[in-house]
């Protein structure tokens, strides 16, 4: 309605100056008779009642201000607002109101390589999807496929969370800080306008090196400011996009977007992964058998029975760089390859050499 309206409005100041042309500056007849006085006063009071008429038409046809309803949330009130966004965005609270969640992510670094993925999610399954790799997680047990397409020749793979309650993908972390790095990031904006709470922030140079590490592990940082924006809805404050940009000599590059989406149907590829790990359990079946940092406080132990010929791999997301023992007191370091039809058992503390 908006352009509509400019279009008229520039319609009619096009037409109010053709008519005043035509009227002003056509030349007389070689053969008029001289103009007298009274024409000439003729004459000018109707240029003068033209232009008025002009101004006026001109007034009327101009489009009015459009107000903009945004309004901008007081500084002292964004920490406030961030501790709301972290708790409405937590899994309990997000399935509380919710019973379906997907999270699209599309990459700006390499549109060849890293297309849009997908994830999708319930309180308690994770399903993930990018090129070539597809994943299924629960709290028990994770499993994976890689080859997806015209390389179809998948894996297959079961993790071992060594983690209390299993390996979920989530978009929002755990701990408030990740959510928000007051060390590392600083808000610059936040509003609310057309239903949504809009946020701003800005990455020191530590933050956005340790940004590109986590999230961009396959692109190599060369400096530059990251700058974070986040979309909530204003009132029930679940996430609904975000991006991240980095900025660098004047330039600003886009980076990715995530776009969430609530109560979407479920993938029917999630349970063809689940049957085709389920179709090897009438094979020989083999116990593996971890137990990460043995003889401390986080000692803990999982195991999970899988189908013989299975690939099997360990999440440690405590233990940086993992060594693999085959005794309790990490006395004797793995050296063999697994053969995958025997049982297993390991003891996974951090590297010390």
């Amino acid at each position: 309605m908006k352009n509509n309206k400019t279009a008229l409005m520039i319609a009619g100041i096009m037409s109010l100056t053709a008519l005043s042309s035509c009227g002003t500056s056509a030349p007389a007849p070689a053969s008029a008779p001289e103009t007298t006085a009274a024409a000439q006063n003729t004459e000018q009071t109707t240029t003068t009642a033209a232009e008025t008429t002009t101004t006026t038409t001109a007034a009327e046809t101009e489009a009015p201000a459009v107000k903009s309803d945004r309004e901008d949330i007081p500084e002292s009130e964004w920490v406030e607002y961030q501790e709301k966004i972290y708790a409405a965005n937590q899994r309990p609270a997000v399935f509380k109101n919710h019973q379906f969640m997907i999270m699209e992510v599309d990459f700006g670094i390499d549109p060849g390589e890293y297309k849009a993925y997908y994830n999708w999610f319930t309180e308690n399954v994770t399903y993930y999807r990018a090129p070539a790799y597809e994943e299924v997680s629960s709290p028990d047990v994770r499993y994976e496929l890689v080859g997806i397409g015209s390389d179809w020749n998948p894996v297959a793979t079961y993790y071992l969370d060594m983690i209390e309650g299993g390996y979920q993908f989530w978009p929002v972390p755990d701990d408030l800080n990740d959510w928000y790095n007051p060390e590392n990031e600083t808000i610059t904006e936040m509003y609310i306008q057309d239903g949504k709470l809009c946020m701003t922030s800005v990455y020191t140079e530590a933050g956005t090196e340790n940004y590109y590490s986590i999230l961009l592990p396959q692109v190599e940082y060369t400096g530059g400011t990251l700058k974070y924006t986040a979309v909530f809805d204003a009132e029930s404050l679940e996430c609904s996009e975000s991006s991240s940009y980095i900025e660098k000599d004047g330039k600003t590059e886009w980076l990715f977007t995530d776009t969430y989406k609530y109560d979407e149907p479920v993938p029917s590829c999630i349970n063809a992964i689940e049957g085709f790990f389920e179709r090897g359990n009438v094979s020989a079946a083999v116990t593996v058998t971890a137990t990460v940092n043995p003889g401390t406080e986080k000692e803990l132990t999982k195991s999970v029975t899988i189908p013989a010929n299975s690939a099997v791999d360990f999440y440690t997301p405590d233990i940086a760089n993992p060594a693999y023992y085959s005794d309790y007191e990490c006395t004797q370091p793995v050296t063999e390859q697994w053969d995958m039809m025997s049982d297993l058992t390991v003891y996974i503390k951090e590297y010390e050499g």
